[in-house]
């Protein structure tokens, strides 16, 4: 009887537990379900996840269906629940588009693959626009024709994944791949030029994520660079007098920006509300420049801020 009376209570206990967690409570920030995916398969990552972990930025979650988010630095939407789309808001003021893809691979219960590929493109004749030149008579204002159009492509890549180690625990890796490519061409009647410049850097980046409240959590960040390059290559026409031409082209690559001791750790203090999300951190170390990946060979200390809606 008595072994009867205690496992009744314990079942009592087991109920009651399950109908008090957070991932089971319906929260403004929990997501409906959604089967509509590609990969037969129901998302529940993003579902069961601590509503204070439900953050992308640093995690392989991925928006439910139809959440919209406009931020600081950047606003994206999610057409399914399996597609993310971003960009970067200031860009847009010089004219420079950005766009940010982020699928959902993989998810179950406990497991998280995602990846994502962007591409902002910046013409440098949009930047000299924004400055308006004083036209005098000894330094006449340049046209457009007259200047080589330079222009550069950041093109970033990576593959999330990330990994439920308790309720209020995620631990997630991220491989980040960045190409930065700047091309430049002119010619007239004697001299055609065309030139290009690109770096590669690709990192990996270990994160955690402590859950302190459903509103609150903590994330610690470590990055390590893994390589960064360089390569170039020119290429010239030249038009002789009297006829013929002499044509010319150089390409070369080096690793001499390839720094092996670069780490950088960081922490973000994240707070996501009903329909805000604040995040606030610090970085420190060989830190690759936001949005670029690129690394500079001397260590610093980086803040960071953002700050959005969401809907």
């Amino acid at each position: 009887m008595m072994y009867r009376l205690i496992g009744c209570m314990s079942l009592l206990l087991l109920s009651s537990a399950q109908a008090e967690s957070p991932a089971e409570k319906t929260d403004a920030n929990k997501p409906s379900a959604d089967v509509s995916t590609p990969f037969k398969a129901k998302l529940r990552f993003h579902e069961d996840l601590y509503p204070s972990l439900r953050w992308q930025d640093e995690s392989a979650w991925q928006p439910p269906k139809s959440h919209l988010y406009v931020g600081l630095w950047n606003s994206s939407y999610a057409p399914t629940s399996w597609l993310n789309l971003s960009t970067w808001n200031i860009p847009w003021i010089a004219r420079m588009p950005s766009v940010d893809a982020r699928v959902a691979i993989w998810q179950n219960r406990k497991w998280a693959v995602g990846s994502s590929l962007g591409l902002i493109h910046i013409n440098m004749a949009n930047l000299a626009n924004l400055v308006p030149e004083e036209e005098t008579e000894e330094t006449p204002s340049s046209s457009a024709e007259n200047e080589a159009p330079i222009t550069f492509q950041v093109i970033p890549f990576s593959l999330y994944g990330s990994y439920r180690l308790g309720e209020r625990f995620v631990l997630s890796m991220t491989l980040r791949h960045y190409t930065i490519a700047m091309n430049a061409e002119t010619s007239d009647s004697e001299l055609s030029f065309q030139g290009g410049l690109a770096t590669d850097n690709t990192h990996v980046r270990l994160q955690l994520g402590v859950a302190l409240s459903s509103k609150w959590s903590v994330w610690l960040i470590s990055n390590q660079l893994l390589y960064q390059g360089a390569r170039g290559y020119t290429y010239s026409k030249i038009d002789i007098e009297g006829g013929g031409t002499v044509e010319v082209y150089f390409k070369a690559r080096s690793d001499m920006l390839n720094f092996a001791d670069a780490n950088a750790q960081g922490f973000r203090l994240v707070r996501r509300g009903k329909r805000s999300l604040l995040s606030l951190g610090l970085d420190k170390g060989k830190v690759p420049l936001y949005s670029l990946g690129f690394v500079p060979d001397r260590s610093f200390t980086l803040p960071y801020l953002s700050w959005g809606l969401q809907f």
